[in-house]
């Protein structure tokens, strides 16, 4: 295990992550493409997505993806931490926003800064407010869904 900690990626390998995270960046039905295309036309293949990769992706491409976050607690009053996320949408011109819970106390929401970041395959991944829902998504299939971890087969 210390062997893998140490090592470092081989420029073949930097390049299939650069353009994972650039498909990710597409349209959906594109990006399904060319995750397809990196795996290969025959090989069964799954992708596994976590709420907290979108600020994940957000910092390896800040030009194409804009994300932020912000932790709430929660007080058992939704109402109230609905209208929190209103307020920091307005306030930041923010599009939409979804939430991981951290624990029983605490929510994160992300929130997509654009509209062209809210098109990306990465976001409709993910469900957010006043957004098509991934159950809809043609371009992947949702094949299980746990807590902030979503999984699906690409065609």
């Amino acid at each position: 295990e210390s062997d893998l900690s140490h090592s470092v990626p081989t420029a073949q390998e930097r390049d299939q992550f650069q353009r994972f995270t650039e498909a990710l960046l597409q349209p959906p039905e594109a990006g399904a493409a060319k995750l397809r295309d990196l795996i290969g036309p025959n090989q069964e293949a799954y992708l596994v997505i976590h709420v907290s990769d979108l600020y994940k992706l957000g910092l390896l491409h800040p030009d194409k993806f804009g994300v932020a976050y912000k932790n709430f607690m929660l007080t058992g009053n939704i109402h109230g931490l609905i209208n929190h996320m209103k307020v920091e949408m307005k306030e930041h011109d923010y599009s939409t926003y979804t939430l991981q819970s951290l624990s029983d106390r605490d929510i994160r929401a992300f929130f997509l800064a654009d509209e062209p970041s809210t098109q990306t395959l990465m976001a409709r991944l993910l469900p957010f407010t006043e957004k098509e829902p991934p159950l809809n998504l043609q371009a992947v299939q949702l094949v299980y869904q746990q807590g902030g971890y979503w999984v699906y087969k690409l065609p």
